[in-house]
């Protein structure tokens, strides 16, 4: 593969990543939203237990989704010093 074809397939994963950075950074969102409407009256050691599980997951979403838009970044910055 030559340069310029790198480049472009480096150019393709940054666009990918920043999609998929949004994606999670919805799910993440999504999820909070879901879970208030599931268990408005809903108490006890269960729905401690739910919530936890909520905040872990929205916490990966998080934190994949800022590793992709670092990723993004850099390869980004890659490109440009190519």
């Amino acid at each position: 593969m030559s340069d310029v074809g790198v480049a472009a397939a480096a150019v393709e994963a940054a666009v990918a990543a920043d999609a998929l950075a949004r994606v999670l950074a919805e799910v993440a969102h999504d999820l909070g939203r879901a879970a208030a409407i599931a268990t408005p009256d809903w108490a006890g050691p269960h729905r401690d237990g739910f919530d936890e599980r909520v905040a872990a997951l929205q916490s990966v979403c998080v934190d994949g989704a800022a590793a992709l838009r670092v990723l993004r970044r850099r390869l980004l910055e890659w490109v440009a010093s190519s």
